[in-house]
């Protein structure tokens, strides 16, 4: 919910200007309406993005009510679909959709071989320990 609250913008309504970064899943969501074009069922959000319910509820949620998609909900089956003024918001939003750095994705260094094997034991260094710790543990106990 708070990534969603980050790019929310007042009284629901979207504007250029006060909507900079996306959350991934948001632009997850809205990349896969603009490609089908169609009916979609959301659970298809969770099984190939891995999105939570949380995230695609809100995002679905989000979308039909600053009037981007259209939801039709049924005991069988839950499906969102692009209406013309959501296309025509995301093809003048491309850039910052998809272009832009993910606020919620930070990057690091990775490795291109690992820096020990992986059935190798992990032996911590003692300098990093606190070697009185139980003793302090037992301190605070009594």
């Amino acid at each position: 919910m708070a990534d969603l609250q980050r790019f929310q913008a007042k009284k629901n309504h979207i504007s250029k200007a006060e909507i900079v970064v996306y959350p991934t899943f948001m632009v997850e969501i809205l990349k896969e309406i603009y490609r089908n074009r169609g009916w979609i069922d959301v659970y298809q959000f969770h099984e190939r993005y891995r999105l939570s319910p949380v995230q695609v509820l809100d995002g679905v949620d989000f979308l039909q009510a600053n009037g981007i998609s259209a939801v039709e909900r049924s005991e069988a089956s839950f499906r969102i679909k692009i209406l013309p003024q959501g296309i025509a918001w995301i093809d003048a939003h491309a850039p910052e959709l998809f272009l832009s750095p993910r606020a919620d994705k930070g990057w690091r260094y990775s490795p291109e071989r690992p820096s020990r094997a992986p059935e190798d034991f992990y032996v911590p260094r003692m300098s990093n320990l606190e070697l009185d710790f139980l003793t302090k543990l037992g301190e605070e106990a009594e």
